[in-house]
């Protein structure tokens, strides 16, 4: 018996098998009270599948002719969602590289205020730019706009403090700065494409939040379902492992992330069409409900045999 008690699916055969009860027992670290609850549901659901044989063969193949037009437009939306990604990932690397430029080559701009750091400043920033650094997609006016709305900016919030660095605050305004120039220096198709990109991806980048939200989800249904002890901490590592996972991946990788996250999107209903176009859009509809009922059946028939 010491093999039923770790649960595994031969002690549960064997214990049934000599006539003892199952109830108490676990298979794959569930008690078998809830494999017979999977089992009555999935003779129920074969029992509702086996009735659509009374449906004319012509409006299931019609049923399944609309669930393949869908799949073919959700196959569609993805595939344009992510060549738009593909193409708005020059724009966004333009607008990085753009503030990154501006922080390294203004250096003097970003020196602490202090002294006569403020005279300095404007020296600076009164000295004439002859042109643009190499790499920045501006004109020469919008880059000394650029570079004047900055100094202003950080005068505001620093004219009575001491910093060593530019803060939060000001690095957010740069890159307002920057995505604002980069916008009006693009045409407009190109500026219609990454405005629409950056609206898709501000629902679906914020990955670490929705993760963790996932994962304490699912602790609780692990804690709920599964064995206390040793198989829960099992898990809940195993979860850790894929959150810190998946965070590390979108700081390296945002663009590949924000591919996958958005396929995951589409996913479930992706999957529902696929399945009825390929059981109903089919000259012999009702011979594949059939075979879906009789698999589900035997499936659920077996586990709640064995829960019994």
């Amino acid at each position: 018996m010491a093999a039923a008690i770790r649960g595994d699916y031969p002690a549960v055969w064997t214990a049934w098998w000599d006539g003892e009860p199952t109830e108490d027992l676990r298979m794959f670290s569930m008690e078998m009270v809830w494999w017979g609850r999977i089992g009555k549901g999935l003779q129920f659901l074969a029992g509702m599948v086996a009735l659509l044989d009374f449906v004319d063969t012509d409006k299931l193949r019609e049923q399944g002719a609309e669930a393949r037009r869908t799949l073919e437009r959700i196959l569609r939306e993805t595939g344009k969602a992510e060549r738009e990604t593909a193409s708005v990932v020059p724009l966004m690397a333009m607008k990085s590289r753009t503030a990154k430029t501006f922080l390294r080559t203004e250096s003097t701009l970003l020196a602490p205020f202090g002294g006569n750091q403020h005279s300095i400043d404007k020296i600076t920033i009164a000295e004439p730019v002859v042109r643009v650094p190499a790499g920045v997609p501006l004109s020469l006016d919008a880059w000394i706009d650029l570079r004047r709305r900055f100094v202003d900016e950080r005068d505001a919030h620093h004219r009575h403090k001491n910093h060593a660095d530019v803060c939060d605050q000001q690095l957010t305004f740069l890159h307002r700065l920057v995505h604002e120039r980069v916008l009006e220096s693009l045409s407009a198709e190109d500026r219609e494409l990454l405005q629409r990109a950056e609206r898709k991806a501000q629902g679906i980048r914020n990955t670490p939040s929705r993760t963790l939200l996932a994962l304490l989800i699912a602790v609780l249904m692990a804690t709920r379902v599964f064995e206390i002890g040793d198989v829960t901490g099992r898990i809940v590592v195993a979860l850790t492992v894929i959150v810190v996972a998946v965070v590390i991946l979108e700081l390296a990788l945002p663009d590949f992330m924000f591919s996958v996250w958005l396929k995951m999107r589409y996913l479930p209903a992706q999957a529902i069409a696929s399945s009825a176009a390929r059981t109903l859009d089919h000259v012999n509809a009702h011979h594949q409900l059939r075979r879906w009922a009789f698999m589900l059946f035997v499936v659920g028939f077996c586990l709640d045999l064995l829960a019994s």
